[in-house]
């Protein structure tokens, strides 16, 4: 409970979750009758909401696999699988996954899934903490949210430029000829 009161008291909301399972064993895919199941795990969403919408900042989301597998990922993320292939970038975009990179390799170990969109960052983990360090590991898990804040702000902002651009240019070409 200590920890989720630091994370609101930090301007993060926590919710439980109960999400399609990322990473299931064959075993938990089927019931011993033979019946098919979609296989669940619970686990609890941080999540850093944005003051207003960033609508144009990409939305996507991301989850780590425990298992070897073929799934597409991000650049610079092999562990990580995509759940949601994000929206347009604006052109730096090789340069925004590697620090998201950089940020999921500092963030919270327990954390198995990332999600961006315009109205919020989010991480979602078990809450299992190394050691005795509760309040010291949501302030990391803070610290990586509020970096992928700056990265979807920052991504937002030369999107809306990119779009401006490219607006004023289509302005000057459908001119008609003086």
């Amino acid at each position: 409970m200590r920890m989720r009161n630091r994370a609101r008291a930090l301007g993060i909301l926590v919710e439980l979750v109960e999400i399609d399972d990322p990473d299931p064993t064959p075993e938990a895919r089927v019931t011993l009758s033979g019946r098919v199941r979609a296989p669940k795990v619970s686990a609890v969403a941080y999540r850093l909401p944005f003051p207003s919408p960033l609508v144009h900042a990409p939305a996507w989301k991301i989850v780590r696999r425990a298992r070897t597998h073929d799934d597409a990922h991000p650049p610079g993320l092999a562990a990580w699988s995509w759940s949601t292939a994000p929206n347009a970038l604006a052109q730096s975009a090789d340069q925004y996954w590697r620090d998201v990179a950089r940020v999921l390799a500092e963030a919270v170990e327990d954390a198995f899934l990332c999600e961006a969109g315009p109205r919020a960052v989010s991480l979602v983990w078990h809450e299992r903490v190394v050691g005795n360090d509760a309040e010291g590991t949501v302030e990391r898990l803070a610290e990586s949210l509020r970096a992928l804040a700056d990265l979807q702000r920052l991504s937002h902002v030369a999107r809306e430029t990119e779009l401006e651009r490219q607006e004023h240019e289509g302005r000057h070409t459908s001119r008609p000829p003086s």
